[in-house]
């Protein structure tokens, strides 16, 4: 038979036991008040996929986000997945952009 462990030890353990849904309640809150965007976009233009033209977007939509809904724009986290055209279906099985 195991043993139950001193009082001490126990209350050590329902101690424990009450932490993580404080520090679940923590994440949902810190989640709750952060954007997190993945933007899918046909890769067609060179000019369109430079380092300065994508800065200026994140800028521009932190900004957007931060003046429309508060959000700070350190919590503003973009992704963009650039996809060839042919990558693309919008229905019924078919390319559409498939040359």
């Amino acid at each position: 038979m195991e043993k139950q462990g001193t009082g001490t030890e126990r209350a050590r353990r329902r101690r424990g036991s009450a932490l993580l849904p404080a520090l679940m309640i923590v994440t949902v809150l810190v989640v709750l008040s952060m954007a997190w965007l993945q933007l899918s976009l046909t890769k067609n233009r060179e000019h369109m996929s430079s380092a300065d033209t994508k800065r200026a977007f994140y800028k521009a939509l932190a900004d957007g986000l931060h003046e429309r809904l508060q959000l700070r724009r350190e919590d503003v986290f973009v992704n963009l997945v650039e996809v060839r055209k042919e990558n693309w279906s919008f229905g019924n099985g078919i390319a559409q952009y498939a040359t």
